[in-house]
């Protein structure tokens, strides 16, 4: 049944399996991972558009207190995985099973897949299939809770966004997500940290065409002169710099 769903279909199915993960009814969100699961099996370009939705959707319930409810979105996130690697790049194809490890056991393996991104040479742009994979996991690694090399990966990784994707709509639509985090880590108080978080949101507002750059602009600006500590001063200055500079 998935299989023969269009892009518009996706999207009309869509809300209602994204519904029902939200119920109490265990059978109910252990039927809807299994539906979710299998727009692997969609036609690449519907399976492109269904992850962005699909995959943040599977990852609220992993942590769910019903068993079955667990495995049904761990394979479900498999098989998408798989979905995934059909279409991508050959390097992307390596990471997928990396990646979803990652969402599937965050504290364990975050760190390990934001280093097998950062050592990958790209050699084709990605898709939004592949971002849809990649940014929960930048996400997670962005969180100042995380070992100072992983949060640095990870900003750096956010950082390249602009130059790694085919489409910077795409980038656009993560952007919001990712600059919130990058901002509290100009706080941080390893400087490397500091300063990568500020060539990512400099990167980053480049990539948007600088649409971005003059609210942030002002509040850097605002950061520089309000910021509590030498450090928060410190970090929003060298943001400023690359902001500007994009």
């Amino acid at each position: 049944l998935m299989a023969k769903l269009s892009a518009q279909g996706v999207r009309m199915v869509f809300p209602a399996l994204i519904n029902a993960l939200s119920t109490a009814q265990w059978r109910t969100k252990q039927a809807a991972c299994e539906l979710l699961g299998a727009t692997a099996f969609c036609a690449p370009k519907v399976l492109a558009a269904a992850l962005p939705t699909a995959v943040p959707a599977l990852q609220t319930v992993l942590a769910d207190p019903h068993a079955k409810v667990r495995a049904s979105a761990e394979e479900a996130l498999r098989e998408i995985g798989q979905g995934a690697q059909a279409g991508s790049s050959s390097e992307f194809a390596k990471l997928a099973p990396i990646l979803l490890a990652a969402l599937a056991s965050p504290d364990k393996q975050t760190a390990g897949a934001l280093r097998a991104v950062a050592h990958t040479r790209f050699t084709q742009r990605l898709d939004s299939s592949s971002l849809s994979l990649l940014a929960p996991v930048l996400l997670r690694g962005l969180r100042g809770d995380n070992l100072a090399e992983t949060k640095r990966r990870a900003a750096h990784i956010a950082g390249s966004l602009p130059a790694l994707m085919k489409e910077q709509k795409d980038v656009a639509a993560v952007a919001p997500d990712m600059m919130p985090p990058l901002r509290a880590l100009l706080a941080d108080p390893i400087p490397e940290v500091r300063a990568t978080a500020a060539k990512a949101l400099g990167a980053l507002v480049g990539g948007l065409g600088g649409a971005a750059a003059p609210e942030m602009r002002d509040s850097l600006r605002k950061a520089m002169a309000d910021g509590t500590t030498a450090v928060e001063r410190a970090g929003a200055a060298l943001a400023l710099v690359e902001v500007v500079k994009a």
